[in-house]
């Protein structure tokens, strides 16, 4: 099952916006300056100077780094505890890290060859080279292969569990997924099996509940091997959403619950997931909203339809968008080309623009309303110029510049940033250009811009969403 990697080449704004909470409590993180990675603390000082080729995140008081072409550990104040001389290797782990010597990165990234084995902080050999293949520790247990086949060790690198499988999972959870020739199941920390490999496709339980597939067709079991819902279905949800997931027979969507009953019978050609209690469906060629039991309590009338959030729901009729609540009533006329759900008290909809035989809206502007569908910010921003609120902020940009507005649309930090994120925590991640940094509510810079480092610019990924009709 495994296809393990050499250490990811992550951009280091996805690192630095991944790491938000590890900057607020002054643990350090990683970021590239000049093509070179250190590392910087809390208020954005460099305490590892940049000299890596690439660097992780600390886990267990250890960063994996990478100098050339081998692996190896450093500390907090940049010493090198672990020698970079392994092929590949990942991040510590449950007092362990798994490595691998004399492997070969292919074409795609890749590692193969080699001997995998596991190391503990110092940089000793917990357990010696000897696998073909490994995992990482989780619940004490590694799934590693063993000439042909896979198995679990130990910590102390004893099989707790043969190797006779010929694929093997993460032990992660209370089971573990396993193959058994073309045939997936389930195992126990014993090794016996929870459901029995039956399936040809199986996947991680979430919240109790897993998807299966057998014959190309889905279904569900729980965590005890128990089918919640036999294969049946030609789709199915990843997860339950507000205790429902969605499930297609042929091009027909209806919804099951937890315990596998077919609540509402595949009959709508398109179907949301369910929040605040409805669910958008469509029949036929239109749009209405159905409750948890099926029963239709908007009726299908509208060309296009969102999910409710904060009491609204985005709907489209006479080519236009407006918002109804969730008694179905109109309550903010359908006048925009293109409307977003409410955030915050407020909503980004568009106006003007023009469609595309693709079904997109190019051009027009974007601006904000209230629930009333009074404009607090006039139509003035172009597509992805403006972000939901977060936190009682949105970032917006004007006149090729980012800052931030309140709810009642006053700038409380005025349009000078190249790029700006939403707040998270209190904080945002800011840009000017090739410097990043992080702001607070009042723009007080909390954790100075760096220079020279390369900006990730999502605000520059068109969102489908903000474009389809």
């Amino acid at each position: 099952m495994f296809n393990l990697r050499a250490m990811p080449l992550l951009g280091a704004m996805s690192i630095l916006a991944a790491s938000l909470p590890a900057l607020a409590h002054a643990e350090l993180v990683p970021v590239v300056q000049h093509g070179k990675w250190g590392y910087v603390n809390g208020t954005g000082q460099f305490v590892v100077e940049p000299m890596f080729t690439h660097a992780e995140p600390f886990s267990e008081g250890l960063a994996l780094v990478q100098v050339g072409d081998k692996y190896g550990y450093i500390d907090s104040t940049g010493r090198v505890v672990v020698e970079p001389k392994f092929d590949s290797a990942a991040t510590m782990w449950n007092g362990l890290a798994r490595v691998n010597i004399g492997g070969k990165k292919d074409a795609f990234g890749l590692v193969t060859g080699g001997r995998w084995g596991y190391i503990d902080p110092s940089g000793d050999y917990a357990i010696e080279p000897r696998f073909s293949d490994a995992g990482s520790f989780c619940n004490g247990l590694a799934p590693v292969k063993s000439t042909d086949l896979w198995g679990y060790i130990d910590q102390e690198g004893n099989f707790a569990i043969e190797p006779r499988y010929d694929g093997a999972a993460d032990f992660c959870a209370e089971v573990a997924q396993v193959k058994v020739g073309s045939q997936w199941g389930y195992i126990d920390r014993q090794g016996t099996y929870a459901v029995e490999p039956q399936f040809d496709r199986v996947f991680p339980f979430q919240n109790g509940i897993a998807r299966v597939v057998r014959d190309r067709k889905w279904g569900y079991i729980d965590h005890t091997g128990r089918t919640v819902s036999e294969p049946q279905f030609d789709q199915a949800d990843p997860r339950f959403t507000e205790q429902l997931a969605r499930v297609a027979v042929g091009n027909k969507w209806g919804y099951i619950d937890v315990t596998g009953k077919l609540l509402v019978e595949p009959q709508f050609e398109q179907a949301s997931q369910f929040a605040s209690g409805l669910a958008a469906v469509k029949v036929g060629r239109v749009w209405g909203y159905i409750d948890r039991t099926g029963q239709v309590v908007v009726q299908p009338r509208f060309e296009r339809a969102e999910i409710f959030h904060e009491g609204f729901a985005p709907v489209k009729s006479g080519g236009r968008w407006g918002y109804i609540n969730k008694a179905g009533k109109q309550v903010i006329a359908a006048r925009f080309t293109k409307a977003l759900n409410f955030h915050g008290g407020r909503a980004r909809v568009k106006t003007g623009g023009k469609k595309t035989r693709h079904g997109l809206v190019l051009g027009g502007k974007w601006g904000f309303i209230d629930p009333t569908g009074k404009a607090i910010v006039g139509m003035q921003f172009d597509n992805y110029e403006a972000q939901d609120f977060s936190e009682g902020l949105a970032a917006v940009k004007v006149a090729d510049r980012w800052g931030y507005i309140d709810a009642q649309g006053n700038y409380v930090i005025r349009p000078k940033y190249s790029h700006a994120a939403s707040f998270v925590q209190g904080q945002a991640q800011v840009w000017l250009g090739k410097q990043v940094g992080y702001i607070d509510k009042t723009g007080k810079v909390v954790v100075k811009l760096q220079p020279g480092t390369s900006p990730l610019t999502p605000l520059n990924v068109v969102s489908i969403q903000e474009l389809s009709d």
